[in-house]
Formats: structure tokens, sequence, C-alpha cells
């Protein structure tokens, strides 16, 4: 799926798609402008045939806005890829708020990959990376290469070697991960997010949790709601 600007699109599923089973690099949904709210992606999946790994098998973002999505279940993979490019969600441009990113496994890259943009207000969970190439270690959840990170959560991310976060170049704040050190920025801190337990209540925070309160508040946040339909404070 493509979208561009004075698109719109709501209340969407997207499921089990393999857009570049043959020429390698295509996303499930590359959007360069227009809005898309309350998306669900589950299952999607990209190969790299060729000498470079797809840049975001479910969605690549260059511009436009995209506000409370989930991504679940989704990977990548090829035995010819390189570069850090192997990612699920590959934002580039625009906006993306309000995403929860869970169970995915990227290759070369991060699960959760930013150049540019901004990436708002996201939990990023139980995501997988085992790649080490080149000499080069991949981060569990997020690699930033660029653009503005905020107001995230990392946590049960698994890597061969790397943290939750690698920071080559960008602004990571506001951000709570579950490694031991925390990161360079401010307002970032590590701890046990404090996820509530039982059907219909993964990844929402319980009262004691140290995100609660613990963002910025950005001029949208005002009128804004999360994955939920709470409003943001």
């Amino acid at each position: 799926s493509k979208s561009g600007a004075g698109v719109v699109m709501t209340n969407c599923v997207i499921r089990d798609t393999y857009p570049g089973r043959y020429n390698g690099n295509e996303p499930t949904m590359l959007m360069s402008g227009g809005d898309v709210s309350d998306l669900l992606l589950t299952g999607c999946r990209n190969w790299s045939y060729s000498g470079t790994a797809p840049e975001g098998a479910a969605v690549r973002i260059t511009g436009g806005t995209i506000d409370r999505t989930i991504v679940s279940n989704c990977w990548t993979t090829g035995s010819n890829s390189s570069g850090t490019q192997g990612s699920v969600l590959a934002v580039k441009g625009g906006n993306v708020r309000n995403a929860l990113v869970v169970g995915c496994t990227a290759i070369r890259s991060a699960p959760v990959y930013i150049s540019s943009g901004y990436l708002e207000n996201a939990t990023i969970v139980c995501n997988t990376n085992n790649t080490t190439v080149d000499g080069r270690e991949y981060a569990a959840g997020l690699l930033v290469g660029g653009g503005t990170a905020r107001n995230l959560i990392l946590s049960q991310n698994w890597s061969v070697k790397a943290g939750a976060v690698s920071n080559l170049t960008g602004s990571v704040t506001y951000t709570l991960t579950d490694d031991r050190e925390v990161l360079e920025g401010v307002g970032n801190k590590t701890g046990d997010p404090k996820f509530r337990k039982g059907a219909g209540k993964k990844w929402r925070l319980k009262s004691t949790s140290p995100a609660i309160n613990a963002g910025v508040n950005d001029g949208y946040t005002a009128d804004d709601t999360d994955l939920g339909g709470k409003p943001r404070v």
C-alpha cells in the first residue's frame, strides 16, 4: 500500500503480506504523506534477494503522520543483505506517534530504525535482533541514525550483544529502557516499566510505573489520545 499527500486512511488491518519476495527492499506500507490512524499491521515480512536489506518490512515513512498504530509479529530476513536497513518500522521522515511494536525480528538493523522525522510516544517490546555483521552490533529495539525519538518505552527486547537502543547520531530523550546503563539525553532513565498483567491489559502501565508522567508534552499532545483512547497528559 502507498500513501501520499492528502490521503487519509483510518481503522485498517493489514496482515500476512510478503511484498518483497521477488524484488526485495519493498515494505508493506510506503508512506510519503497524508494521515494514517488506528492501523494494525501483523505478520508482515520481507526477504532481500539483492545486496540491500528491506527498509521497513511493515512500514517505511518519509512524510505524513501515522498515529495510533500496532506493528506485531513482523520480520525481515535475507542472506545477502548489508548495511543498517533491515528494520520492521523505518522512520525516514514524517511523524510516527502512539505506536506499539511487539514481537518483531530484524536483520542488520534494529526492529525500529529512525534516520529523520519524529518517533514519539511509542512502546517497543519483546522484539529480537540476533545479527552481528561486519563487526557491527545492532540494537535489540531501536537504531537511531538521525531525527528525534522521545517519550519511548523499550523493554524485554533481545540482541546478541547490543542494548535496547543504539544512538549513532540523533536525539533520544524522555525514554525508559530496561538496560543497565542510562542513555545519554534529557529525561532518560532505566527501570522496569511495570506493565499490567492479564488479558486485555498487556503493555498497559500500572499506576506505579516510572514511565507515567515522565515524558514531555508537545503541541499535539493536548488533544491527543493513546492506543487505549485515553487522553495524553
